[in-house]
């Protein structure tokens, strides 16, 4: 399955509780465009001695500033139909309640817009493969315990990992192509000081695409990959509290991959101590373009 490209929702929240004026200051169909209009001849901020027709200098409502600073005015005398003044055309009801939504509104000036932020791709297609019992998958690297309480490392040989990338049901090597199905497998071979204890599995992948610049997934309970930020502290679990077994198996993903070279680590973290186990070296192979 390929990555599609998501695409960005625009939803316009729209104030006018349905009226045919929009409760706005700006737009073709706002209140400026639509009451205000009829009150320019006198209340414009362009206009200045008789020409005002005796309208205060102060109330204004050619831009919306000016005429946020009156709109309280505007809405009492508006709707209660003492503006515009006797001989003028007065304001019809669909005005005066265009200016009562827009007060209730708390005078905005234009419809809010919002877009719903682009989801992260995510390079890993996801999927929960069968186990393939028949399979020996080959050693991969010993141990290394992580310490979290201290950041130090150290070389743990008593737990070992095993992995394979598996293709129409067969062990194949590097590299491999971007339409094939692959089944991505691995072992963790426990110690025995460990085996029987509860522990949190954690699977990170390693990505290198096209711009040669290496980031880092990690698979979380939902089976999903999502970005991991290298902090040990940071790690979500694949499978939590679960019991290790001498011979614990892990399915890391099953379906196509994407061209670039993949870098495959496999961990578990003790409930009891902050200690991580994981593979000293990854499981490394190239995914190559067909097209």
């Amino acid at each position: 399955m390929k990555l599609s490209i998501p695409i960005i929702v625009i939803f316009v929240l729209s104030v006018s509780n349905c009226l045919a004026i929009d409760a706005v200051y700006d737009g073709t169909n706002g209140i400026k465009a639509q009451v205000f209009s009829n009150c320019l001849g006198c209340h414009s901020s362009d206009l200045s001695g008789s020409s005002r027709n005796g309208a205060p200098t102060s109330v204004n409502f050619d831009n919306y500033q000016l005429a946020l600073s009156s709109a309280e005015r505007a809405v009492l005398r508006g709707a209660g139909g003492s503006m515009p003044p006797f001989g003028n055309e007065p304001l019809n009801e669909e005005q005066k309640n265009a200016l009562l939504a827009w007060q209730d509104a708390d005078f905005p000036e234009a419809e809010i817009i919002m877009a719903t932020p682009t989801p992260e791709p995510t390079p890993i297609p996801t999927a929960t493969p069968e186990p393939t019992p028949s399979l020996e998958l080959a050693h991969l690297a010993t141990g290394i315990l992580l310490k979290l309480s201290n950041g130090e490392t150290e070389p743990f040989s008593s737990t070992s990992f095993n992995a394979a990338v598996i293709s129409h049901d067969e062990i194949k090597t590097s590299p491999f192509n971007d339409n094939e199905n692959l089944e991505i497998k691995g072992q963790i071979v426990v110690a025995s000081s460990h085996q029987g204890q509860l522990a949190d599995i954690i699977l990170v992948a390693g990505y290198k695409g096209g711009n040669n610049n290496e980031q880092f997934y990690q698979k979380d309970i939902d089976n999903n990959f999502v970005t991991w930020d290298g902090n040990p502290l940071t790690l979500k679990a694949n499978q939590s509290q679960v019991s290790l077994t001498s011979l614990y198996d892990v399915s890391v993903y099953s379906g196509p991959l994407f061209s670039g070279i993949f870098r495959i680590f496999i961990a578990y973290r003790l409930a009891n101590s902050q200690e991580i186990v994981f593979n000293a070296t990854a499981l490394e192979f190239e995914v190559i373009n067909m097209q």
